[in-house]
């Protein structure tokens, strides 16, 4: 739930109030909102207060009036208010409350970008390296995810990080890659943080450091980040970071798996294969592995065929057993 600043004009002064039903105590209860403060508030936007209108619609965004949030957001956006064109956009791009249009999520995103808005200036370079609402240009995307990232805002500085590190829209630079992770990982985002271990686990940009790849990975695993939770249960079962731990393996694995991500769910399955800080089920292990090959884990396929040629936590069927040996031959990796 977020906490929403409502201003409330007194007379010629504004006075801010938190909508979260506070005492004077200094207790919140942020099911309580006081009705009156809501239709002064409304008397305001209705007015023609652009900053009561953006409060309004971010309040009705809150608890999910669609309605009422594009009402009072558009009409706040079409004075000119940054925020309230951000905000139309991430209702779009989100599909929250509104069928996902990427087209008019870009709209919005651009106009609030070029008012100097750095989180819109970071979903608008998105939009260009994706490919969404706007024609594919990553080297625009780039120069977006800059103009964001220079402004301190994490999300920026963690796609200008990945745009380095991959030479997506610019020249391949590990360090400046480093660089820029190392700045939204800071500031607690935990894709970054993923990314600054993979940096320190590989010695991308910066020296191989095991203990301090552990670092990072484990923030981003806790933040529930599958990638990172995936490097977990391989750093805690190999024991990189110093100590060995299967059951700490097993439960990152586990979670990881949980999320989808079809790597997590083969490592998943090759520890109930291998009874890895869990007791040996071959049922398990071909339940997982059949849940990643069916998402193209190439490793899962021919751990998915291995399973019908012997007999393993299902029935022998040969057919089935080539079938998965065919594909794992003719289907390409997935980079993860």
């Amino acid at each position: 739930m977020l906490i929403l600043r409502l201003r409330v004009m007194l007379g010629a002064g504004v006075l801010m109030v938190i909508l979260s039903g506070c005492s004077g105590s200094g207790s919140c209860d942020s099911s309580v909102v006081d009705t009156a403060q809501i239709s002064r508030l409304k008397i305001n936007a209705e007015a023609g207060d652009a900053l009561a209108q953006l409060d309004l619609g971010l309040y009705y965004a809150d608890r999910d009036d669609a309605t009422g949030a594009l009402l009072w957001l558009n009409r706040s956006a079409s004075q000119g208010v940054a925020k309230a064109e951000f905000s139309l956009g991430l209702m779009y791009a989100n599909g929250r409350g509104v069928n996902e249009n990427w087209n008019l999520a870009a709209l919005w995103f651009e106009k609030a970008a070029k008012q100097n808005y750095a989180e819109s200036q970071a979903w608008l370079g998105r939009c260009y390296l994706e490919g969404r609402g706007k024609q594919r240009d990553p080297i625009k995307a780039v120069s977006w995810f800059i103009a964001s990232a220079n402004q301190g805002n994490e999300m920026g500085q963690s796609w200008l990080g990945q745009c380095f590190r991959t030479g997506n829209g610019c020249t391949i630079d590990p360090v400046k890659a480093v660089f820029w992770f190392e700045k939204a990982a800071n500031q607690g985002n935990s894709f970054a943080q993923y990314a600054l271990g993979l940096c320190y686990s590989t010695g991308q940009g910066v020296l191989m450091d095991h203990g301090r790849a552990y670092f990072w990975f484990e923030k981003a695993a806790t933040a529930g980040d599958a990638l990172a939770q995936n490097w977990m249960a391989h750093y805690c079962h190999a024991g990189l970071a110093g100590v060995r731990n299967d059951n700490f393996a097993f439960t990152w694995a586990l979670r990881s798996a949980n999320q989808g991500l079809a790597i997590g769910q083969t490592r998943l399955g090759s520890y109930y294969a291998f009874g890895v800080g869990t007791s040996r089920d071959m049922h398990l292990a071909f339940a997982w592995f059949h849940k990643a090959a069916l998402q193209g884990d190439v490793t899962a396929m021919a751990a998915v065929s291995r399973c019908y040629a012997l007999g393993e936590g299902v029935d022998r069927d040969d057919i089935r057993a080539a079938k998965w040996a065919r594909a794992a031959v003719t289907t390409p990796q997935a980079s993860q």
